[in-house]
């Protein structure tokens, strides 16, 4: 008895429509499985014992007859049972090697099932182009094909020839792209692209990006974050350079960022003080996530050229991500924005301490407190914009200061706010009741619903059984009602913390649910009282 393996045809989705109770070709039709039975015959005659077996195992497999002769094979078993003695070396599935007219025969056969309106043969055709054809020219035997292919045939092969990674599909793939009039044809070319493009379909996929049609804009842009090659990032810079359509340009620069593309900072360092908005905010949001210490002294320019507000903003928060990728840069004597803002003129150094604030650390701490204990006003201002700033909760007791004790009701309510936020800051080394008597001392020292509510909403990130009766106790506001229970089911999301104090939490959920008319909150509620979680709505 003779075990043979199959041969590279796959079977896997003639298996996969029997499992989805989808009928085999066999016994679909009869004009069908006569064409498959010539197939049949035809690879038996032509690839001898080994391999026509094999190819008679898997046609079994998709519901043909057995090819005819003395020996059989039943459907599901790979044992050959012949009826005469086999006098000579006994074929097995490793001991034919694929001649020539082998592969021809199979690259015939996989085009044939290509053409076909089988849809189950063309299936199969599809993963033998993904994986089991190999060679440049069985590709472009394939690529060939896509101008002559149904519009659904061509979109499968598409995405075969994709998978299959093999830059001869390339011009076709290319030449189909561009001149269909089809845009799921398009979209699955675009795509194809992102594997198989090179730099110079850059322009093609950046054409994507405004075409009416809102999967081919997906394609395309999913295409230039694979797009291969360094060739692609240079290309990529330069259309950044070029492009002259804001929101094209933006997406480019977000595009960059994606990739990691840290040989672009420099383009993107000099579109940081961009006449157009929005161009330099996208370029100063992606230097802060590529660009290492170098590139601040560049940034500068960005922050004391710009007007104050938002622009300048942006700039101070690029160079405070670049010193949260680098923490060991702000307990240096003189980091590097210290170091330039000791060497500005008055006005400048104005204009970039609050980039200094943001930074923090001890050395900067230093700076600002002389700013702060200046007699004149408008220079003492300025410090305390860099101390509302502060990145850390070391600067807490300045902040209650101006609170309990205000002589100016615009630091205070600035000293406020920055209180809230640095005492929702996690820190290993405070204790958590610490922070939250911050906000309860926030609180009371409160003078409209919308600073109470600012309070609530930074409650649960203090995460402590306190901080639920904290929030409880607002829950017979009015005013605060909807942000107290919101501020209990952030809460209720720590598992650890719901599960150590299960009583209070289940009353606490029940008050919520019949307080709120919010449907998420509700929802929260109830999947946290069952002890389940929660991912987000949708």
């Amino acid at each position: 008895m003779l075990h043979i393996q199959s041969p590279r045809l796959s079977v896997e989705s003639a298996s996969d429509n029997r499992s989805k109770g989808r009928p085999a070709g066999g016994s679909r039709s009869p004009q069908i499985a006569s064409a498959r039975q010539q197939q049949a015959n035809k690879w038996e005659s032509r690839l001898g014992a080994s391999l026509g077996c094999g190819l008679v195992f898997t046609l079994s497999w998709l519901g043909m007859p057995n090819c005819s002769g003395t020996g059989s094979l039943s459907a599901g078993s790979e044992t050959w049972a012949g009826s005469e003695t086999w006098a000579g070396e006994v074929p097995t599935a490793t001991s034919h090697v694929p001649s020539q007219t082998d592969d021809d025969e199979l690259l015939d056969l996989i085009t044939q099932w290509l053409r076909g309106s089988d849809a189950d043969l063309r299936t199969l055709a599809f993963e033998q182009v993904r994986t089991d054809v190999p060679g440049a020219a069985a590709t472009e035997k394939f690529a060939r094909l896509l101008p002559e292919l149904p519009i659904e045939a061509q979109v499968g092969l598409l995405t075969a020839l994709a998978a299959r990674r093999d830059p001869a599909a390339r011009p076709a793939v290319l030449a189909v792209t561009e001149q269909s009039d089809q845009a799921n044809v398009r979209v699955a070319g675009l795509r194809a692209l992102g594997e198989l493009g090179t730099a110079e379909d850059l322009p093609l996929l950046v054409a994507g990006l405004s075409a009416a049609d809102k999967d081919e804009r997906a394609a395309a842009l999913s295409s230039m974050t694979r797009l291969p090659g360094a060739d692609a990032l240079v290309a990529l810079g330069r259309e950044i350079q070029a492009q002259k359509v804001t929101e094209t340009r933006v997406t480019l620069i977000e595009i960059a960022a994606q990739r990691r593309a840290v040989d672009l900072v420099p383009i993107l360092v000099g579109l940081s003080r961009d006449v157009d908005l929005e161009v330099r905010q996208a370029a100063l949001a992606a230097v802060g996530q590529l660009a290492g210490p170098s590139a601040v002294p560049e940034l500068v320019p960005a922050i004391v050229q710009a007007e104050a507000g938002p622009p300048r903003e942006w700039a101070e928060k690029a160079i405070l991500a670049i010193y949260v990728r680098h923490p060991e840069l702000k307990e240096q004597p003189q980091h590097p924005l210290l170091h330039i803002f000791l060497g500005l003129s008055g006005d400048e150094q104005a204009a970039l301490l609050p980039a200094v604030g943001r930074v923090g650390g001890a050395p900067a701490r230093r700076v600002v407190d002389w700013y702060l204990k200046h007699p004149y006003p408008f220079v003492s201002d300025v410090g305390w914009r860099a101390l509302c700033l502060w990145p850390d909760a070391t600067v807490a007791a300045d902040l209650l200061q101006a609170i309990e004790r205000p002589g100016d009701a615009k630091r205070r309510n600035a000293a406020f706010k920055a209180l809230v936020r640095v005492a929702g800051l996690a820190n290993e080394a405070l204790p958590e009741q610490q922070r939250l008597e911050w906000l309860k001392t926030a609180m009371r020292q409160a003078t409209s619903d919308e600073e109470r509510q600012l309070v609530l909403r930074r409650v649960s990130a203090v995460r402590h059984i306190e901080s639920l009766r904290f929030a409880l106790s607002a829950l017979d506001q009015p005013n605060l009602a909807d942000q107290a229970c919101q501020a209990i089911v952030e809460l209720a999301h720590l598992r650890w913390l719901r599960d150590d104090n299960k009583e209070e939490f289940l009353a606490a959920l029940d008050r919520v649910q019949n307080l709120s008319r919010d449907p998420i909150v509700l929802d929260r509620a109830q999947r946290y009282k069952e002890g389940k979680t929660w991912t987000g709505p949708g």
